[in-house]
């Protein structure tokens, strides 16, 4: 209903940069071992054993992570005077995210998790947006458990979730306008493959949208210096361009390597100012018209997906096809349009959430995310949502 299902498979990869003599920056990318070829985004798979950051110049390379077992995912401060990669000391240890200046020195812990850290990415203030290993079963072939978004300080410790899916995030990234776009693996409708997607969030977690969604899975997104964004096909490494302006539709060939960043100065993205509300334990959902793609369609009914798995409830839609709810936050919801005799005539295979306080609305069911609603008032917001989320209010 208001995002389509996608999955995910294995790949090869080569995403280091030569040295380009009489280039106008130096930059950094990882170097990993012979034989080491895989974009599937654990950090065990692709950063292994051997595994180094280094900064590239017309004149050469320099290793920066000396010392460090593992050490890859390389992003670059806005002010180009430092950058941040996932490494671990030793082995044994979980996957880090560290910082070091721009020549390798002043090396110093941002995150310890816990569990292993993928890749991070610097947000406008300063803080961390890193993917992590979460306590559920990977979905994804080759990789060993499941990941979401996290947000820290950048004080060495833990941050707190912003992304709850239920699925496989990963390869967060930061745009221009404050998004973090990242790689989401979804399951598919019945008797299909999963894949990776490209979808955005704000840092609180909020306005969770697909991006760009296509037959092979994305992984690895970066941001071009024209605006559009740069990904890898994880089934053989090839590099696409999403269009800025039209990213589900408009795609082309890309050439060069995806993961080594120009060690200068860029623009620093907006900021978000948050609506997020951490004591709040409910998000308001609408829809314009749920009939739209579920012919049919006389109610929505609401499910709680993961450990705690249920029926939220089953809400008959107002006479213009809308609904308007209020459901548990930080918890993956599906929906199901259905008919009198309550078979479902349309159903969402990928969950979606909301934060705390937090309110959303979709088109209708299965509706091409870059459809413009009309221009209309749904007469389901028109009285208050109907609250089955069950929490009472505030946590």
């Amino acid at each position: 209903m208001l995002l389509a299902a996608l999955g995910a498979t294995a790949c090869s990869r080569s995403d280091v940069a030569a040295p380009q003599p009489g280039a106008a920056a130096d930059t950094v990318a990882e170097r990993v071992p012979p034989g080491a070829t895989s974009d599937v985004p654990d950090p065990a798979v692709r950063i292994p054993h051997g595994s180094k950051v280094v900064r590239v110049s017309g004149a050469g390379e320099a290793a920066l992570t000396d010392g460090l077992v593992a050490a890859g995912a390389p992003c670059v401060r806005p002010d180009g005077k430092a950058l941040l990669f996932v490494a671990k000391e030793k082995d044994g240890d979980a996957y880090a995210v560290f910082e070091c200046a721009a020549d390798g020195s002043d090396r110093k812990v941002l995150v310890r998790h816990g569990t292993d850290c993928q890749s991070a990415a610097y947000l406008p203030d300063g803080r961390i947006v890193y993917a992590a290993a979460i306590d559920a079963p990977s979905p994804v072939r080759d990789a060993r458990r499941a990941q979401a978004l996290f947000v820290a300080k950048g004080d060495g410790t833990p941050g707190n979730r912003i992304t709850f899916g239920g699925a496989y995030d990963a390869d967060p990234t930061v745009l221009t306008d404050g998004r973090v776009l990242f790689a989401s693996w979804r399951a598919g409708p019945a008797g299909a493959a999963g894949t990776f997607g490209l979808f955005t969030v704000h840092p609180d977690g909020s306005g969770y949208a697909a991006f760009h969604r296509g037959v092979d899975s994305a992984v690895r997104p970066q941001q071009t210096p024209d605006l559009d964004v740069r990904f890898r096909r994880l089934s053989d490494g090839a590099a696409f361009v999403a269009s800025w302006d039209a990213p589900m539709s408009s795609v082309t060939a890309a050439t060069g390597p995806a993961r080594a960043m120009p060690l200068a100065a860029r623009t620093r993205s907006q900021g978000h100012l948050s609506v997020a509300k951490a004591e709040v334990a409910f998000g308001t959902l609408y829809c314009v018209d749920a009939r739209r793609g579920a012919p049919g369609a006389v109610a929505v009914r609401v499910r709680a997906e993961g450990p705690a798995a249920r029926v939220l409830g089953t809400v008959p839609l107002a006479a213009d096809g809308s609904f308007h709810l209020r459901v548990p936050a930080d918890t993956p919801i599906v929906f199901e349009a259905v008919d009198a005799e309550g078979r479902a005539v349309a159903a969402e295979a990928a969950p979606i959430w909301v934060r705390g306080n937090e309110t959303r609305g979709c088109v209708g069911c299965h509706d091409d995310v870059e459809t413009a609603p009309p221009n209309v008032r749904p007469a389901a917001v028109r009285d208050a949502a109907v609250d089955i989320s069950g929490t009472g209010g505030v946590r």
